[in-house]
């Protein structure tokens, strides 16, 4: 049998290879995608860093601080094994003090995963939400320097539209070493 077809025996039709199309089809559909999350992301930084550069009183500088440190420390998303950087952060956490991550929306997200390193008592929260305001699924993970657990990896099925992080740091003496990373495994 030949290798082609023969259209009046005269003219070689080559073999059909509609899958290199769709993959290429595809290549595209993700990468817009990619782009339009990293554009939305660019976004919400300068947003953020209009909100900050303009607060001017002094009670609110550590805000103004934070505010530009968020806006200015946050990488453009990663896409490497699916994973997309959410939020992130290495900012020392005072005695008692409070983080929350930026709100993980996307429903294409099927685990928040992320790592943490703090070298003091603290409990992470990876909080989820079906209308983004009342955080009903919570859940903890200790970070106990103590018991040598100061450092580790987590991975949580995302079962409501909204996920977000919070961390509390739980001690008397504030941290020294902190770095928390919340990305989204898309499906």
């Amino acid at each position: 049998m030949a290798d082609g077809v023969k259209v009046d025996g005269v003219v070689n039709i080559p073999p059909h290879r509609w899958y290199e199309f769709v993959d290429k089809l595809t290549r595209i559909d993700d990468l817009i995608e990619i782009l339009i999350k990293q554009v939305d992301r660019i976004g919400t930084l300068i947003e953020g860093l209009y909100r900050a550069t303009s607060i001017t009183t002094p009670s609110t500088q550590s805000t103004l601080i934070e505010g530009l440190y968020r806006a200015t420390s946050v990488t453009t998303p990663s896409t490497q094994a699916g994973l997309v950087l959410i939020d992130c952060t290495t900012s020392l956490l005072p005695p008692r003090g409070m983080w929350i991550s930026a709100v993980d929306s996307d429903p294409t997200t099927e685990r928040i995963v992320g790592t943490v390193y703090s070298d003091a008592e603290g409990v992470l929260y990876v909080e989820q939400s079906a209308d983004g305001e009342n955080w009903d699924v919570v859940t903890p993970f200790e970070v106990s320097p103590s018991l040598l657990r100061n450092s580790f990896g987590f991975s949580v099925e995302k079962v409501a539209q909204y996920a977000r992080i919070r961390y509390a740091d739980m001690s008397d003496t504030g941290q020294k070493i902190f770095r928390l990373y919340m990305y989204a495994k898309k499906r």
